[in-house]
């Protein structure tokens, strides 16, 4: 029964995790589009000017699909591929920490060897480099790449 019970728990985590990411891009979405039509209000304004030696960078605002992390079962061959995409969520300074706690565990295979160790951390802000860095000596170190 209380197997059951966590893994109800973990499957209500991550549909809250599966919810917010949906409606984080959601915002990047709108903000997107306002940030375009502000370009566009701008360009309309430069334009009303006469002046000649005025210039507006364009900027282009293209939509790409949404990528999806490749799970990481905890064999070293995986890492670079798992790691090439994460890093992009490690280096993004708009997310704070107990989210990228959250986003290293999300793609991360059940039972494996590298869930493991993420989870002998407890979950938080305080815990994220210190379990980043563990996954990569133990995944990622050059000696064994």
């Amino acid at each position: 029964m209380a197997v059951r019970d966590e893994l109800f728990k973990f499957e209500e985590c991550e549909n809250i995790i599966n919810k917010e990411v949906g409606e984080s891009e959601a915002y990047l979405d709108k903000c997107r589009i306002i940030e375009t039509e502000l370009a566009n209000l701008l360009n309309e304004k430069v334009s009303s000017f006469n002046a000649a030696d005025m210039t507006v960078p364009q900027n282009t605002i293209l939509r790409y699909p949404k990528l999806k992390l490749p799970t990481f079962d905890g064999n070293v061959k995986n890492w670079l591929a798992f790691w090439g995409q994460f890093e992009k969520i490690d280096g993004d300074c708009n997310l704070d920490n107990d989210d990228k706690f959250a986003y290293l565990l999300q793609p991360v295979e059940r039972g494996s060897a590298a869930e493991n160790l993420i989870k002998s951390f407890p979950p938080g802000a305080a815990s994220y480099n210190k379990a980043l860095k563990q996954l990569q000596l133990s995944f990622g170190s050059e000696d064994i790449l």
